[in-house]
């Protein structure tokens, strides 16, 4: 390095160190508080897993770097190398080298969480194994760097120390360069790794572009990695030079660690939702039988119930519907019940939050779905099955309770309730009989939804049930009776007969046999005001119309503006026990 010694007693003075230490100290404080945010949001739903291990070891070793790059200032760094000592410049360079090896480390951990956090909501058949390749190529490539960094020059205390004799085996540029290549490389693949799916869907290409941007969060942290590139090339005044790429590195893995945290920033979302609506007086007054309420608008959900069974879903997207803030993509195949059939999967987002959430297919050979989603809340419906069964009876008793549902007050009056069960407790094994009975009936459609994110008893937040038109026509036949000791027999049958003549007067003597009905819909009280009822109520509706059948059902007053809200059409008010109701009709086509 050629300077005079009047350059070099100018420059003694300048120092860059306090800008050094001011990034980092901000980089390190947000990582930490991403990472914390992420454990508590991820505990909130007892739902800690092996991608929240590689996020804490990555911001281990984001501190590690972090705390290197600082230590690295006590030796030179943001100062000029020529007015450094020969100690200093090897403490520097002792210093660095283990700056390299957190920032590697950094990188691969930050990779696995990414990639294992896609294998766990997204392994949709095909993609399941282009996830476990990408796992395999990270994990091969990030044990050879990281065993690289130990053996780039041997002995490794050459690398800091010039009076050592050693042999490297890469100049530092050209490692920084493939290093830097192929992490770009692998940063642009788990970007894309999500959108073959979402340009297949037949959206609207404004859309399509939209929820590319959702899932390219991760490009922040690949323009920063392509923009570290120009500074991978050192000169001589190394102290000096470094301090930008010293900074853009903190800058890389800092975005990364914040991109892999923020979708599951879900609880911590809602709760601010809540605080911010603390003063809103939208929640509806149940008064029906069997009936729940939806969080997304406020409204109640209404229709009398009756049996039901297992439903079908979509095998391949064919069309799309756009209801406010959800999208439904659908498919129909009929409901032959011999055959395992896929499910419909919806997901909603909190109001305030501008994201347009997607329902998508599932793997046709599993009684399950598979969640692929961009944002923050995700739900997902999926046929019932007798493992479903207790935590539907669960809601519809919580959320029917005779204290706060005057339907239900009539049906199981306090008179006949045993006095050693808490109050409606006794309607339990009645609401868990008739749902185990709906199970049978080849022309209902029992759906349960699953956020998979709470803890594995709580995961069924909501139900449906849909009577749907027997595929041999002709009536469906007659309900089972189950029998209770707190039930009002004869309420429960004066609601009956008057619901199925409403049918007959609307229908003729076939009732419903023709169209698909809306028997009820559950929601569990902690669980609603998030859009559940909505999605469940529009599970129905979408097989109707791919079907060309009319929508029936019964609603209360405080639910009616829903069903108006969704198409539906009053038919005329029904008294059923002396409450007023109202018969709804959506005819096909009208939606």
């Amino acid at each position: 390095m050629n300077i005079t010694p009047e350059e070099m007693a100018a420059k003694a003075g300048e120092s860059r160190s306090g800008v050094v230490i001011g990034v980092s100290a901000f980089l390190m404080g947000l990582s930490a508080v991403m990472v914390g945010l992420r454990l508590w949001c991820r505990r909130q739903r007892q739902m800690l897993g092996l991608d929240d291990v590689t996020a804490v070891v990555a911001l281990a070793c984001v501190l590690g770097c972090g705390s290197s790059i600082v230590a690295m200032t006590h030796y030179g760094l943001g100062r000029h190398v020529y007015t450094l000592s020969p100690q200093q410049i090897s403490l520097y360079l002792r210093c660095f080298w283990v700056s390299i090896l957190f920032y590697t480390y950094a990188l691969f951990a930050i990779k696995l969480t990414f990639l294992i956090h896609y294998y766990r909501i997204m392994s949709i058949s095909n993609m399941r194994w282009l996830y476990l390749g990408a796992l395999g190529f990270i994990i091969l490539w990030g044990t050879y760097q990281g065993i690289g960094v130990f053996f780039f020059c041997t002995p490794i205390q050459s690398f800091w120390d010039s009076s050592v004799k050693g042999r490297c085996m890469l100049s530092q540029p050209t490692m920084w360069l493939i290093s830097g290549i192929v992490h770009i490389v692998t940063d642009f693949a788990i970007i894309v790794m999500p959108l073959p799916i979402v340009w297949k869907l037949q959206l609207p290409r404004s859309q399509k572009i939209y929820l590319t941007g959702i899932f390219g969060l991760g490009t922040l942290t690949l323009a920063i990695a392509i923009l570290r590139v120009q500074w991978l090339d050192p000169v001589a005044d190394m102290t000096w030079w470094n301090v930008t790429a010293a900074s853009w590195s903190m800058a890389e893995i800092v975005s990364g660690i914040t991109c892999a945290c923020l979708p599951t920033f879900k609880p911590l979302l809602v709760g601010i939702k809540n605080w911010l609506s603390r003063s809103d007086d939208g929640d509806s007054t149940i008064c029906l039988q069997d009936q729940g309420s939806d969080g997304l608008t406020g409204s109640t959900l209404a229709a009398f119930e009756g049996h039901g069974g297992v439903g079908t879903g979509p095998k391949v997207p064919t069309s799309i519907s756009m209801y406010g803030t959800q999208t439904s993509i659908s498919a129909y195949q009929g409901r032959n019940k011999s055959k395992k059939k896929p499910t419909q999967m919806w997901i909603s987002p909190p109001p305030f939050f501008g994201f347009t959430w997607i329902l998508l297919t599932v793997h046709p050979s599993k009684n399950i779905s598979t969640l692929y989603y961009a944002g923050i809340m995700a739900f997902r419906l999926i046929e019932a099955s007798e493992e479903h069964l207790p935590a539907i009876a669960r809601i519809a008793t919580s959320a029917f309770h005779p204290n706060t549902d005057a339907l239900s007050r009539r049906l199981f009056p306090p008179h006949l309730q045993p006095k050693d069960l808490p109050d409606g407790e006794a309607a339990y094994d009645w609401r868990f009989a008739r749902k185990a009975s709906s199970l049978a009936s080849p022309e209902s459609h029992l759906v349960v939804a699953v956020d998979d994110e709470k803890a594995q008893d709580d995961q069924v937040v909501g139900f449906s049930l849909w009577d749907a038109p027997p595929a041999t026509g002709g009536d469906s036949g007659p309900s089972k009776e189950i029998q209770c000791a707190a039930l009002d027999k004869e309420a429960y049958n004066e609601m009956k007969k008057t619901v199925n003549q409403d049918a007959v007067d609307t229908f003729g003597k076939q009732g419903i046999a023709g169209v698909w009905h809306l028997d009820y819909i559950g929601v569990s009280p902690g669980n609603q005001r998030r859009g559940i009822g909505k999605m469940l109520l529009q599970w129905g509706l979408d097989h109707a119309a791919a079907e060309g059948k009319d929508c029936y059902l019964v609603a209360t007053e405080a639910g009616r503006p829903l069903y108006v809200a969704a198409g539906f059409k009053d038919i005329r008010v029904v008294s059923i026990l002396g409450i007023p109701h109202y018969s709804m009709i959506l005819r096909a086509g009208s939606s």
